[in-house]
């Protein structure tokens, strides 16, 4: 008697955490952020509608500790800066001229970033202390 053997193969790709980025201040640029681990690196791209201001081309984006709303003002030392928010055609992505785009791989490994503690923070180009966009990473 022959028997047969199952195999179940799991396509599962790598984590990854949406993350929603919610507009401040009237902003109205509101989106979505995905982290993806990438072993002791972490994927990061994000994407948010752009501002109303048709003179505004770049928003610096960074990682802060805290929680929106309490925004530790001190950047985490072990969490680098994003490139700007900008066109998503300068990242190769299609356009539709409505939204800001940006993309990187960070030296942070995906637990450490995902561990409630950060959150992602979109700058208004014209007063940098004014944030437009943030987003909860838990």
């Amino acid at each position: 008697m022959r028997r047969l053997a199952l195999v179940l193969l799991c396509t599962c790709g790598p984590r990854t955490l949406l993350v929603q980025m919610t507009a401040e201040n009237n902003s109205g640029q509101s989106g979505t952020a995905t982290l993806t681990d990438q072993g002791k690196k972490t994927g990061v791209s994000i994407e948010i509608r752009r501002s109303v201001d048709p003179q505004v081309k770049r928003q610096a984006v960074h990682f802060h500790p805290g929680r929106c709303g309490e925004i530790d003002a001190k950047l985490a030392d072990d969490l680098a800066g994003l490139p700007d928010m900008q066109d998503p055609a300068e990242f190769g992505k299609p356009s539709d001229g409505g939204t800001v785009y940006t993309e990187a791989t960070i030296s942070v490994p995906f637990t450490e970033l995902t561990n409630g503690t950060n959150v992602i923070n979109v700058h208004d180009a014209r007063d940098f202390g004014l944030y437009v966009s943030c987003g909860n990473i838990n």
